[in-house]
């Protein structure tokens, strides 16, 4: 058991933490020091008014949504989709598959869950617009490169993903707390949003940070514990997310972490 417990652990906070990492470098050399859908670069991908012109373009599929995964998913629902982007302009600096940034580039990576882990993909375009046009003296879209396929395994055993947004200046149902920080208990206190929940008319609130909920299974079974298959039997809370459960009811310790990240480049006033 207690082998287990580390394993999860262990697996899990290092994965996290390596995901958060990258994830506060979101927002870097935006144009506007805050993160709403419609705004250039915003550190999360929302739609297409985030992006410049691609090519190939990003598709919606490939962007933020909720319950993304498809098949091989282990639980009853389906996990969230996270995709970010960031602004490089060294030359020392990786991806989260490992692949060396060219300078000056722009950053999309894509958090998903796939087969019972998560994974990331990546892809890098050039912060410098083209100059040539085309046959209607229009500007050619910038050349993604990358962001194909599966990507890289992250975290072994994540079963399960949920993604929430911190916000501020919800005039929906908000507390409107413009720059203040985020509170501990900010999903009482409604400063907390799901993917689905997030406007899409103004005004639009925004996103000061991302909760990310991870439903995590030991790598080794912990043999006859009848508590342990007891337990997986039954349901698991994700953040806000109630009742999920497992496909296989099996002897392997399921456990819940979670973490809250500041987006620190997306802390300006503006609108």
């Amino acid at each position: 058991m207690q082998r287990a417990v580390a394993d999860v652990q262990d697996n899990g906070n290092f994965g996290i933490n390596y995901m958060i990492e990258d994830i506060r470098k979101a927002n870097f050399s935006a144009d506007k020091p805050i993160i709403k859908s419609g705004i250039p670069f915003a550190g999360i991908v929302l739609g297409a008014g985030n992006l410049p012109a691609l090519n190939p373009p990003v598709t919606a599929t490939e962007m933020t949504k909720k319950e993304a995964e498809g098949t091989g998913k282990q639980t009853n629902t389906s996990s969230d989709q996270l995709t970010i982007q960031y602004f490089v302009d060294r030359t020392d600096q990786y991806d989260c598959e490992a692949k060396l940034i060219p300078q000056n580039s722009y950053v999309l990576q894509r958090y998903f869950i796939l087969n019972g882990d998560l994974r990331c993909v990546a892809g890098t375009y050039p912060k410098a617009a083209p100059t040539a046009t085309d046959a209607d003296g229009k500007p050619l879209p910038r050349t993604l490169t990358g962001f194909t396929g599966n990507g890289e395994i992250v975290i072994r055993n994540a079963e399960y993903m949920r993604i929430l947004f911190a916000v501020s200046d919800d005039k929906v149902d908000g507390d409107n707390i413009s720059n203040d920080p985020i509170p501990a208990d900010g999903l009482v206190q409604k400063n907390f949003r799901y993917i689905d929940s997030y406007p899409t008319t103004q005004p639009l609130p925004r996103i000061r940070g991302v909760q990310i909920g991870l439903l995590m299974r030991s790598n080794e079974s912990v043999g006859g514990n009848a508590e342990v298959k007891t337990r997986n039997s039954s349901s698991f809370n994700v953040l806000d997310k109630n009742n999920i459960t497992v496909n296989t009811v099996d002897s392997n310790l399921r456990q819940v972490i979670s973490q809250t990240v500041a987006f620190r480049n997306a802390l300006g006033g503006g609108s």
